[in-house]
């Protein structure tokens, strides 16, 4: 069962500043508006009981409210006296009808530049968290938390705004009850404060679990629909679409209970509104005319007045409890962004260090032992050498940890034991900025962006130039069909490149790397999606590239590491060297 949020008030405030960021001026500027929105309503209402009684022809009534009535009627021209109450009550009323215009469209445009900041933080929030902190996270609530939750928390935030308008609203109103009759309004407070009383607890409660239910409901949605796109062609192969739909609807059939029910249970203060000012009305008249015996004519224009006051106010206390409510829902938004973006100690410190200008010697493991998680190590005492300017091949089996090799040369984990040096200095003595700018890696599945071949190309050099971009697309070997696409370079190539073979989304990554002109490539089975022909092709290319860089070919066919200065054969036993690969070599990717 969800809690009350433990802590101090100042640590609330000290939360709350944290996510308004630099836009606390602009929530000033915003309650500020509202402050004289309610301002503006508290002078049109004020005319109402002057109104009633030049109307009526009847005095205001008694009290310090019906004396200064009684003297502003007096001082104004018998003549004229109408007709400036109502101006005064016009204007008063578009002052704050243009006052509340403009704080609702300045609230939306506030809790959308609010979503913009945290979408923005929470984008290099995660783009600089460990590999290992984003490998245990499912992509479809990664996606959800960057796209739904600073929107919900937005309106959180529109939310607390509005709640603090209405109950400086609320104060005011209560104010003027309390010059009208000290009496009935202690009455009206007493009564709506049992009502406050009673629901507070089970509310807070029960609208905190439904948003902490919404909250996981839709981060369970995100994450299935993310995956069955993913992969789409494995779902109709397995037969599995109405399966996963039936997964997703189950959830989503949840959420519509739950947001049905909350929906009726906040609107139900709204709705008891007429209802509790019947009674609010009944109880005064009762006693004064039954019990005390006065006639109505002495207090019919105090109590239309009251009667006019009390509806605003019973209005503004059923939205006050209808809208804490909905912001109580929204708090487990605004706690996953400050959790998130409070974890400063989780991310990469990607500067710090000395630049990496390129090698002055061999790349060597000494002892390397890593493992994910609390799991079993995936390498242990892993000592290998990569000569300076040479290309190392690295073969095994799948699973043995070949690629995770390939991640610790990138600095996306650290070994748990052992070293890794780059020539005269450990690999940590880099910053990791500079060493992934020295650093080519193409993967298994290289991501090709929905941008054009040109765009794609200068995603890691965005100010290489076309002849820069033209040699390695030669060095690559992907001129070629580069030259056959519609448009060329200029060739929008859709979704993950779509509109590609797979071989020729392998070439244009390698192309891609090639562009920054890096001192040490990595392939990890860069070469798998190629055909025979085309992967020789590659093989050159990776070989012309050794001549001035250190490379490293990560691969399971034997065809895809031949050449190969250095080969190394990963396994259950550990690593070992086993020489210099030949053509058709058996029993390499065993």
């Amino acid at each position: 069962m969800a809690q009350a949020p433990a802590g101090t008030l100042s640590s609330r405030l000290g939360g709350l500043r944290r996510l308004l960021g630099d836009r606390v001026g602009f929530a000033l500027l915003l309650l500020l508006l509202m402050v004289l929105a309610a301002a503006s309503e508290t002078v049109g209402v004020s005319m109402v009981l002057p109104i009633i009684s030049s109307v009526a022809g009847i005095p205001a009534g008694a009290g310090k409210l019906g004396a200064a009535v009684d003297a502003l009627r007096g001082a104004l021209p018998d003549a004229y006296e109408m007709q400036i109450l109502l101006g005064v009550l016009a204007a008063a009323f578009l002052a704050k009808a243009a006052l509340s215009v403009a704080t609702l469209t300045l609230t939306e445009y506030f809790a959308l530049r609010l979503r913009s900041d945290w979408t923005a933080r929470l984008y290099r929030h995660y783009l600089a968290s460990p590999h290992e902190t984003l490998l245990r996270e499912q992509q479809g609530t990664l996606i959800h938390n960057l796209t739904v939750e600073p929107l919900r928390a937005g309106q959180g935030m529109a939310l607390l705004l509005n709640l603090m308008n209405r109950a400086v609203m609320t104060v005011v109103l209560v104010s003027i009850l309390l010059f009208v009759s000290w009496q009935a309004t202690l009455g009206v407070a007493v009564l709506g404060g049992a009502i406050f009383y009673a629901m507070r607890r089970w509310s807070w409660r029960y609208s905190l679990r439904f948003g902490e239910e919404h909250l996981k409901l839709q981060q369970e949605v995100s994450a299935l629909g993310a995956e069955a796109i993913a992969a789409g062609i494995e779902v109709r192969l397995f037969g599995a679409a109405e399966r996963v739909t039936a997964e997703v609807l189950g959830r989503l059939g949840r959420q519509t209970r739950a947001e049905a029910t909350f929906s009726i249970v906040k609107e139900m203060p709204v709705q008891m509104t007429e209802f509790v000012l019947v009674l609010v009305l009944a109880a005064p008249l009762v006693v004064l005319t039954s019990v005390l015996g006065i006639a109505p004519a002495t207090y019919a224009a105090t109590l239309m007045f009251f009667l006019v006051v009390a509806q605003r106010l019973l209005s503004n206390f059923a939205f006050l409890m209808s809208v804490r409510m909905k912001l109580l829902a929204h708090v487990p938004s605004l706690r996953l962004i400050d959790r998130v973006l409070r974890a400063p100690s989780e991310q990469e410190n990607v500067e710090t260090g000395a630049r990496f200008t390129g090698l002055d010697g061999d790349i060597v493991l000494r002892g390397v032992t890593f493992g994910y998680g609390q799991g079993r190590d995936v390498l242990h005492g892993v000592t290998m050498t990569l000569p300076r300017g040479r290309t190392t091949a690295l073969v095994g089996p799948s699973g043995i940890g070949k690629s995770t090799i390939a991640d610790l040369l990138l600095g996306l984990v650290r070994p748990r034991a052992g070293s890794v040096r780059l020539g005269s200095r450990g690999l940590e003595e880099f910053s990791l900025s500079s060493l992934r700018q020295g650093i080519g890696y193409v993967s298994q599945h290289p991501v090709i962006f929905n941008a054009t071949v040109r765009d794609n190309l200068r995603f890691g050099a965005p100010h290489a130039t076309d002849a820069e971009i033209a040699a390695a697309t030669r060095l690559a070997r992907a001129d070629g069909f580069i030259a056959r696409l519609p448009q060329g370079y200029d060739t929008q190539l859709g979704d993950r490149g779509a509109s590609l073979s797979g071989g020729e989304r392998q070439r244009l990554a390698i192309a891609r790397v090639i562009v920054r002109r890096p001192s040490i490539y990595v392939f990890d089975e860069a070469t798998s999606a190629l055909d025979p022909e085309s992967e020789a092709l590659v093989r050159d290319a990776i070989r012309a590239l050794a001549e001035d860089a250190t490379v490293l070919v990560i691969a399971h066919r034997p065809s895809a590491v031949a050449g190969a200065d250095v080969v190394y054969r990963l396994g259950a036993e550990g690593v070992r060297q086993i020489g210099q690969l030949d053509e058709g070599l058996a029993g390499v990717g065993a």
